[in-house]
């Protein structure tokens, strides 16, 4: 894909081999309708939650966002949990890219009906207009050996050409499949870029809470949270964990000051807990109107107490140097029992 106007670079890539994955999927694009891409952006939900984006391509039938993984060496694992040589098992990519990809549409479609109603026009199913968004992961590093069963490699793609090496499908049989049912015609292409216009793609920035900048991409989300990896701004050795509490953009002032005001009674209760397998938040502060987060230590066998509310940040007291994936991002929850037996406690 040679026009540039085609490929629209919403923020620099940071990483050399990510530019290099990016150029590999862009030299394969023709340069003609209705193929168009966007690069290395974020977008807020309708839940207020923010997600990162590697690559959204438009092919012939399909919107495709794509994670971008410079994994090397040999996969093991199954759907769920990727075992790579020499690292700690990791959920595998394609989960997250697939709520990615799910809020993505959704806030896609939202957006046509809003501008549906302001054009005063009547569209009957927003699939005609709105295609379907289907993640992918590119493992993109020469050096990968994919060991997943045949079931779990599906929506995984390596490099073109490399197929027998990495025993993965060549990225460009998803981005050059057919059109099927529902083909891109030029007006959905433009009304699309119509939308995405209107939702706002943002480049990707540091954020920080306290003393903490907010690292990559979120590791875990749910229902009015997300998690979020953190490094102490001057100690950078010190590695925290975030929980942001996040109100929908439509959020009313009430709203955002009864949800405060449940974090600092949270934050009271929980301060005064005493257990082993308990991290207490020490500190409650106020980072902006409509965002918190619990700055909390992941310890192997230990798990945190979690305060949130809409502009405060909990941070709690240990200053061990700390290892994320040995919690379980995903075990969290009112009093969860965990793999070993502990508890997570909410307020």
């Amino acid at each position: 894909m040679g026009g540039t106007d085609r490929w629209i670079e919403v923020s620099p890539s940071q990483f050399p081999h990510e530019a290099e994955g990016l150029a590999r999927i862009r030299d394969l694009l023709p340069d003609e309708a209705p193929f168009r891409a966007w690069s290395n952006f974020e977008f807020r939900d309708g839940h207020g939650r923010w997600h990162e984006v590697d690559l959204l391509l438009l092919g012939r039938g399909q919107l495709h966002l794509i994670e971008l993984k410079y994994y090397s060496g040999t996969l093991r694992g199954d759907d769920q949990r990727w075992l790579r040589d020499g690292r700690r098992p990791e959920d595998s990519p394609l989960k997250l890219a697939r709520r990615k990809a799910q809020y993505l549409a959704s806030k896609l479609q939202d957006e046509l009906r809003i501008w549906a109603r302001e054009q005063r026009v009547q569209i009957p199913d927003p699939r005609d207009v709105v295609p379907y968004v289907q993640e992918s992961v590119f493992l993109h590093h020469p050096d990968f050996r994919c060991l997943l069963r045949e079931s779990s490699t599906i929506d995984l793609f390596g490099i073109d050409g490399q197929e027998t090496r990495s025993n993965l499908p060549g990225v460009s049989q998803r981005i050059l499949e057919p059109a099927g049912r529902r083909p891109v015609t030029s007006n959905r292409e433009q009304t699309l870029i119509t939308l995405l216009a209107r939702i706002g793609l943002i480049q990707r920035r540091d954020r920080e809470a306290g003393s903490w900048v907010i690292e990559n991409e979120a590791i875990d989300s749910g229902e009015g949270w997300q998690d979020w990896r953190a490094s102490h701004r001057v100690a950078q050795t010190d590695r925290a964990r975030i929980r942001f509490r996040v109100l929908p953009p439509t959020a009313s002032q009430a709203e955002k000051t009864a949800a405060r005001q449940i974090a600092e009674h949270e934050f009271r209760l929980m301060s005064r807990l005493q257990h082993d397998g308990l991290l207490r938040p020490r500190d409650l502060v106020v980072i902006s109107v409509e965002t918190s987060g619990v700055r909390r230590p992941s310890v192997r066998g230990r798990r945190a107490v979690r305060a949130v509310g809409p502009g405060t940040c909990v941070r709690s007291a240990s200053r061990t140097v700390l290892r994320w994936r040995c919690s379980g991002p995903g075990r969290s929850g009112a009093a969860r029992r965990g793999r070993r037996g502990r508890r997570s406690h909410r307020a």
